[in-house]
């Protein structure tokens, strides 16, 4: 396994800003409720570094968790 201590040097292009994903996250959120209205959701979390992304978008719906 690969360490590396400067973790952009590992990144080639930046598609969206942190800012970016973060102001879709409500909008996100609001149709995943939505759709799967009535419904358990069940997230998983596969990418490395995603987790925090995975826990702000779960706080912000308000669809049932299985």
């Amino acid at each position: 396994m690969k360490h590396s201590q400067d973790l952009h040097a590992d990144v080639a292009e930046v598609l969206l800003s942190e800012d970016q994903i973060r102001a879709r996250w409500p909008s996100s959120a609001q149709r995943i409720t939505a759709d799967y209205a009535g419904n358990e959701v069940t997230l998983v979390s596969v990418l490395k570094g995603s987790l925090p992304f995975m826990a702000d978008l779960m706080r912000q719906m308000t669809c049932r968790s299985g």
